[in-house]
């Protein structure tokens, strides 16, 4: 549990540091590398780099002991000499400082929300030298490769992958009113309608636990994944804003504050972090929740962690129809501090160990967070290792139905198109603001959208 601690501490630091960051001259602050950078040297692979400046592999603390064992096990096979590092404070905004003063990072982690960010400033290397990349690029599902991907070449390899606001399952609360998997909802309005037949029954309470957490990644995100479910984006392909008080964006806002309004929701959401949300659900106080995919598989079966474990499932994607969430992304890259081209062939030897394959063609490090934690891989064929398999078995109460269903679902999740953008992080803080007070009755739904519009115009125009 530390372990998972550790990773949503920096999930929730990532978001806040992300926010910070809102002055105009930001990028052309940034600075970038020292010019331009050479070409990854062609490795000799009969050659000891053990003696060799040691390549430095920063990252947050998830599961270290996991990360050490895999980069001892590179450096053994490569005659390598890199070690993991651990980055203390809040990650994105440390490791940014460590780009601007150009200190010798060869790997890092980077989440989906600082990505684009990063591979503007010129922090990071794209992967078009990588010799791999074309072989790595048609092995991933082709969202997570489009997900990696600015301006037209990919500026990183997937660490982990997920679905953020998958619709979890209490199975055990359904049964008393009769609902089967058949008869799962396929959109929110279908969602909300068997909450209140479940609150009528009595069968629970509050029947719907969201992500209307107080958490960076929290109530904005939720409100987003559910506009994303009615086909309804809050930018176009060129980042403009489309969204005001007038647009259909509205209905999506009333239809949640009805469901605040009639009691389906505790109250006390507003005020949860990450971990009470999943220790809530698990707790089966609750018939529904968003949550991440992976703890709707893993942690809601997990019997030492939760009450449900055996009775836990997912609300499918429905055929030809929307995701219930959307793309998170974990990714490697390497960091652009002006190396010399052996360096960098080195660097990029380790994030190909990591993001893609080891020395025997096999996506290793990927294999193991998969068994670990179920974190989902950017590439389909791990959900095909018999390894992997065996361990999904323990946690899906319907393989054979489920596992079908995991593999629609990830193929489906498109990343926020919002996120692409510049300014994301600080719009999101600003709705972090609005939606409470839209439940509170403060503020209408469409008064609190066109406020948002408003913002979003200002922070186009501020970085345009």
């Amino acid at each position: 549990m530390n372990q998972q601690f550790s990773r949503r501490n920096f999930l929730r630091s990532a978001g806040f540091a992300a926010a910070a960051i809102s002055a105009p001259g930001f990028l052309a602050a940034c600075g970038g590398s020292s010019g331009e950078s050479a070409r990854p040297a062609s490795l000799d692979p009969n050659k000891s780099y053990t003696d060799a400046e040691q390549l430095a592999f920063n990252g947050w603390g998830f599961q270290v002991d996991m990360v050490q064992k895999w980069v001892t096990r590179f450096n053994e096979q490569n005659k390598e000499n890199s070690a993991f590092r651990v980055v203390a404070g809040t990650y994105p905004s440390v490791m940014e400082n460590k780009y601007r003063n150009k200190e010798k990072v060869d790997l890092a982690y980077v989440l989906d929300t600082a990505f684009p960010r990063w591979a503007q400033a010129n922090w990071i290397h794209d992967f078009s030298d990588f010799p791999d990349l074309e072989k790595a690029k048609a092995a991933m599902y082709p969202n997570v490769r489009d997900a990696l991907t600015i301006d037209g070449k990919m500026y990183g390899l997937p660490y982990f992958t997920s679905i953020d606001g998958t619709i979890a399952v209490n199975q055990q609360i359904l049964d008393k009113v009769g609902i089967t998997p058949k008869e799962y909802p396929k959109n929110y309005t279908e969602l909300y309608d068997q909450m209140r037949a479940i609150k009528k029954s009595g069968a629970a309470d509050t029947p719907w636990l969201p992500r209307w957490i107080a958490e960076s990644f929290g109530i904005g995100d939720a409100i987003y994944n559910e506009m994303l479910a009615e086909g309804l984006e809050l930018v176009d392909e060129e980042g403009h804003p489309i969204f005001d008080g007038k647009t259909e964006h509205v209905a999506v806002l009333e239809r949640a504050k009805k469901a605040w309004d009639d009691g389906l929701v505790p109250k006390s959401v507003l005020t949860m972090s990450e971990t009470d949300q999943i220790d809530g659900f698990a707790s089966g106080r609750y018939a529904m929740s968003e949550q991440q995919l992976y703890d709707a598989i893993a942690t809601m079966n997990n019997p030492q962690r939760s009450k449900i474990a055996g009775h836990a499932s997912f609300v499918p994607v429905p055929e030809g129809g929307h995701s219930w969430g959307h793309l998170q992304l974990g990714a490697y890259v390497v960091p652009n501090h002006g190396q010399s081209a052996e360096r960098l062939g080195r660097a990029f030897r380790l994030a190909g160990y990591a993001g893609y394959q080891d020395n025997d063609g096999t996506p290793y490090v990927s294999k193991q967070w998969a068994l670990a934690n179920g974190l989902g891989s950017g590439y389909a064929s791990v959900l095909e290792d018999p390894e992997v398999i065996a361990k999904y078995k323990t946690w899906l109460p319907d393989f054979d139905t489920q596992m079908p269903q995991i593999k629609a679902a990830m193929q489906q999740a498109k990343p926020f198109r919002m996120s692409r953008q510049i300014w994301s992080t600080e719009w999101n803080s600003k709705a972090r603001e609005l939606f409470p007070t839209v439940f509170t009755g403060e503020v209408t739904p469409a008064k609190a959208l066109d406020q948002l519009r408003e913002h979003a115009d200002k922070l186009v125009d501020k970085y345009k």
